[in-house]
């Protein structure tokens, strides 16, 4: 009996001593985990909203050259056709951005090209859903992404609604890959570009680029598709991931910066 006294004094001591440290630890633990967490959460988001206010910058430029050029054309009482020429030919040289600038009459027809191209010069352009889209809606207007059939590059054209006529230049988009080159998240963080379409524009997987690949059954670009900027965890591969979205207003593109929720604890 006293034997069984004892073990039952030792037991109780048991709990009143070592189980509330326990419980405590366990109750801090989880508390420093949530703060690590909502910390992480934070420092992604800041950077998906970083690299997305990046992106506007280098849209609104070449918008705001051919803004000039639009103002220039419009004064063709003042200015000749070859100082026109000349004008968006120098454009074309300081600004790598332009694959190609073009005036486009107001029936459609490719009345100056830069650099010069004889092969499209004449050439109608009026079925070209760039052309139908902004005479519809506003003075300009982003087109979805494509390959440039020359280079392979994504390229993104945009309009600008001209007295008679409109203004066409091709950007290049191969630049978006070196701004989410700098990203270093880890060792298996990193950061990737889509369109609104969900199609990736730059990726550290420059054949997924090439490849066109289309990410938008993923949970975390679902999530995003309706504008939603946040952070979302979801799985890829059999692997948890939290992932950061920012919107890029002028386009719907999504910025994405990811990595594996494991990999996000970890000291850098």
């Amino acid at each position: 009996m006293f034997q069984s006294f004892k073990n039952t004094l030792i037991r109780n001591f048991f709990i009143v001593a070592v189980i509330p440290p326990i419980v405590v630890g366990f109750i801090a633990l989880e508390i420093l985990s949530s703060s690590i967490g909502r910390e992480i959460t934070h420092r992604n988001e800041l950077l998906a909203k970083s690299i997305a206010a990046e992106l506007e910058i280098f849209l609104l430029h070449p918008l705001k050259l051919l803004q000039q050029i639009r103002d220039v054309s419009d004064k063709s009482e003042i200015i000749s056709q070859n100082e026109l020429n000349d004008f968006i030919n120098s454009l074309i040289n300081n600004y790598a951005f332009f694959n190609s600038i073009k005036v486009l009459d107001g029936k459609g027809t490719i009345t100056l090209v830069a650099p010069l191209d004889e092969n499209i010069l004449g050439m109608d352009m009026s079925n070209q859903e760039y052309y139908r889209g902004p005479l519809e809606k506003n003075e300009f207007q982003w087109s979805q992404t494509f390959l440039d059939p020359q280079d392979g590059q994504p390229t993104l054209t945009l309009t600008i609604l001209l007295k008679n006529g409109m203004l066409v230049g091709d950007l290049n988009l191969s630049v978006l890959s070196d701004i989410i080159d700098r990203v270093k998240l880890g060792a298996n963080g990193y950061a990737v570009i889509t369109d609104s379409d969900g199609t990736a524009i730059a990726h550290r997987d420059r054949d997924l680029v090439s490849q066109r690949l289309n990410v938008k059954n993923l949970e975390l670009i679902k999530a995003g598709m309706p504008r939603n900027d946040g952070s979302y965890r979801y799985h890829y591969r059999g692997v948890e991931k939290i992932g950061s979205i920012a919107i890029v207003p002028q386009t719907r593109w999504m910025v994405v910066v990811t990595q594996p929720v494991k990999d996000s604890f970890c000291p850098p």
